[in-house]
């Protein structure tokens, strides 16, 4: 799983990714055989995590509602 928390406040959880891979246009995220499932500007990209602990924190800390992009 990855979260992605965007400029504009949305947070955006993608349940098949489970690594992320950005270049200065894109942040894709991708699931266990590299493959894209979700992509993001990465100028509106504000954070992003695929670990488990910092994902919760974030979810808690500042995300008030979570879109789910699920597998």
């Amino acid at each position: 799983m990855v979260l992605v928390y965007l400029k504009n406040g949305d947070c955006i959880e993608v349940v098949e990714a489970v690594s992320t891979e950005e270049d200065d246009w894109t942040l894709s995220c991708l699931d266990s055989q590299g493959n894209p499932v979700a992509t993001f500007e990465s100028a509106t990209v504000e954070r992003f995590t695929a670990d488990a602990e910092v994902a919760e924190q974030m979810k808690e800390e500042v995300c008030e509602d979570l879109t789910i992009i699920p597998a």
